[in-house]
């Protein structure tokens, strides 16, 4: 069987670009501070849709880069980045199957589910924990409790949902995920076209449900046993 020359190398010319366009938006929403204040010192950046949509669109070895340049305007580089890539991955192993869903209500509501449990949960997670735990920066259960009274991830689920989908809806050829987890693309996985539901995708809704749940009990226990 031959490789397709999508494959041959670890990252393609249209994956670079593409990467390359979304750390040229990091760095003008970071150099510019377009952040919206929710409640000093909490603010709430785009950042994180940027990330993820490159993430969806070009796979998550390519989106290191606007990960990277993100990382220039933070505090403690090391664990935002840590933070992001967590996050990367969870939007990743997800992205094909929310794709295959077609332009459905399936594929929406399965999305805002994956944002809502990435804005609350996992998230919080990879950031708050490092930064109690290795940093001795604050209480991460205090912070986390905080940030959710407060709306901060309310906001946060949506900065994700609303960017994805309307890219997802409008601009199809482009959020097209053709990447592989081994580098490169591959244009003749069995994707669809985006608008049709692939058929017997509801299955693979079923480990992605568990792997959440198990995600959302894990930090429910963490709380509870970190007072």
């Amino acid at each position: 069987m031959g490789t397709s020359r999508f494959q041959q190398r670890f990252l393609t010319t249209r994956q670079m670009g593409i990467a390359a366009s979304f750390a040229g938006l990091m760095f003008v929403q970071d150099a510019l501070g377009l952040r919206i204040t929710l409640m000093p010192p909490v603010f709430l950046s785009l950042g994180h849709a940027i990330y993820r949509l490159a993430v969806f669109s070009v796979g998550p070895w390519a989106a290191i880069v606007p990960a990277l340049v993100h990382c220039f305007f933070v505090t403690v580089p090391p664990i935002t980045f840590f933070g992001y890539m967590v996050g990367g991955l969870f939007f990743a192993v997800a992205t094909k199957t929310i794709w295959k869903l077609g332009d459905t209500w399936k594929r929406y509501v399965f999305l805002f589910y994956w944002c809502w449990v990435d804005a609350f949960f996992l998230s919080p997670a990879a950031f708050l924990i490092p930064f109690d735990k290795i940093m001795h920066f604050f209480d991460d259960v205090t912070v986390w409790l905080w940030v959710w009274s407060i709306g901060e991830t309310t906001a946060y689920t949506f900065i994700r949902f609303i960017p994805l989908s309307l890219a997802l809806k409008y601009a199809r050829e482009f959020m097209k995920p053709t990447w592989t987890w081994r580098g490169g693309e591959d244009p003749e996985q069995p994707l669809g076209d985006g608008i049709e539901p692939v058929p017997g995708t509801e299955k693979e809704l079923i480990p992605l449900i568990l792997l959440s749940i198990v995600i959302i009990a894990f930090c429910i226990i963490y709380i509870r046993i970190n007072p």
